[in-house]
């Protein structure tokens, strides 16, 4: 998928919600402001889009971030973010930053190399004596070059039961058109 078609999909997922009134009111979404711009940095370029914001009881929130797994004030596309941290462990900051046309500066780099150190649980504990149907795992090791040259495997895992539905999932799910259909 091109950028393009990204923010399309995005653009017109946001345009369903904004016209279903029923769900909306549902979930207690109102519309609060039209037209919010949002740009992420990608492998492919910047991605820029429009969205709408929502008062939903005290908190606002973007569906379409929600949606689309984006957290709020991130800049860096998870993925994209993944790409420049295990380049990082083969070649310098600077390096790795032109090779995306210093889409992000070496700082970045650096900063998003660090914070593997502090990367938190938010992984709710299942209760004893409970046994998930289905457990998903996805394990793997990275080579990462810390400060001082020093070169450290940093291994991860993930253990899921599956994905939570909440009203965001429900909605895509069930009252959005298939994106095929522009």
């Amino acid at each position: 998928m091109n950028l393009m078609t990204i923010r399309l999909l995005y653009e017109h997922i946001d345009e369903k919600i904004a016209l279903d009134k029923e769900n909306r009111k549902k979930y207690s979404l109102l519309l609060h402001k039209k037209g919010v711009k949002r740009t992420i940095s990608t492998e492919f370029g910047e991605l820029e889009y429009k969205r709408t914001y929502y008062k939903k009881g005290d908190k606002y929130e973007y569906p379409v971030d929600i949606l689309a797994g984006i957290e709020e004030r991130e800049r860096i596309e998870k993925g994209f973010c993944a790409e420049l941290v295990t380049r990082a462990t083969e070649e310098s900051y600077e390096k790795t930053t032109k090779e995306y046309g210093n889409m992000v500066s070496k700082q970045t780099v650096m900063n998003k190399v660090r914070d593997l150190k502090s990367v938190e649980s938010k992984a709710k504990k299942v209760e004893e004596g409970k046994t998930p149907k289905e457990v998903h795992i996805f394990a793997d090791e990275d080579h990462v070059t810390f400060r001082g040259g020093k070169k450290r495997i940093v291994k991860f895992a993930v253990l899921s039961e599956g994905r939570e539905k909440g009203y965001a999932s429900q909605l895509l799910l069930e009252q959005i058109d298939h994106p095929t259909k522009f």
